[in-house]
């Protein structure tokens, strides 16, 4: 089989932003100046909301590297509500895409393209402050795992349904982000922070395990034999990179129940009123 490393993509719609066009068509046939334009659009909404933020008097109090932190979970959640509506719906509408490991879906295409342009603008951030973070090793592992395998899906026009899988895992970015949010403004303490730390564990579990562990047996059962046609390094790399992707979906996991633990201890009792 000639693998095709350059598709030409046709079916998605163009849109106009006042006199400029915008032709998804070629954005999808031109995946790395899509993927640069992206990363470039993530640090212009990072550096938006670093300059708004100020008006937040929690935003002041905060380190520079928190401050940056804060910064970036805009885009985060920009960039998550965008992949899971898109893959979402192709996992929902498109029957030939979650049938045929080959056919190639535009919308999969565009939506890559966002998420790995939010990954390499983040990556460069991530490794920017280094430590200032918490978890900066497996965050480096997996945005590099995403910046390196996510690309190759759309030069080899393959595996698409695989990725929407994966990317509805972003659902619980929310979640996460929230969580930070209120504790930076000094809501560690409130119900609100409880109950959000509850759906973290929640949407955690049945997204990112039940959903990640459906995502592999729908790949043995479905993909398997196509999967191996691949290139063997390419094939092989795809089983690292969705090996990673659940070891540190489990890693998370652990620590998030970790939390939730630490956390409804420290609730105290009803006392029972005689």
């Amino acid at each position: 089989m000639e693998w095709m490393r350059t598709p030409e993509v046709s079916g998605l719609p163009v849109y106009f932003l006042g006199q400029y066009e915008v032709d998804l068509n070629w954005v999808a046939s031109h995946p790395l100046e899509g993927i640069f334009t992206c990363a470039m659009v993530f640090q212009v909404i990072h550096r938006l909301t670093y300059f708004v933020s100020h008006l937040f008097p929690s935003f002041v109090k905060l380190k520079e590297a928190e401050k940056s932190d804060w910064s970036t979970r805009v885009g985060s959640n920009v960039h998550a509500a965008i992949a899971v509506f898109l893959a979402g719906r192709e996992l929902l509408t498109n029957k030939e895409m979650n049938e045929d490991f080959f056919h190639v879906s535009p919308w999969a295409i565009i939506t890559i393209i966002i998420m790995t342009g939010y990954f390499v603008n983040d990556m460069i951030i991530v490794l920017y402050w280094n430590k200032a973070w918490g978890d900066f090793l497996p965050m480096v592992l997996h945005h590099a795992v995403g910046i390196t395998l996510f690309p190759l899906l759309i030069w080899y026009r393959c595996a698409f349904a695989l990725y929407c899988y994966a990317a509805i895992t972003e659902s619980t970015t929310p979640f996460i982000n929230a969580r930070w949010y209120l504790s930076s403004m000094g809501y560690k303490n409130s119900i609100v922070y409880t109950i959000n730390g509850l759906l973290i564990a929640l949407s955690w579990f049945i997204v990112r395990i039940l959903g990640v562990v459906y995502m592999f047996f729908v790949a043995y059962n479905t993909y398997w034999n196509d999967l191996w046609s691949l290139p063997l390094p390419l094939s092989l790399y795809i089983c690292f990179g969705y090996g990673v992707a659940g070891f540190l979906n489990v890693l998370w996991f652990s620590k998030i129940m970790k939390g939730v633990m630490k956390v409804l201890s420290k609730q105290k009792p009803i006392e029972k009123k005689d």
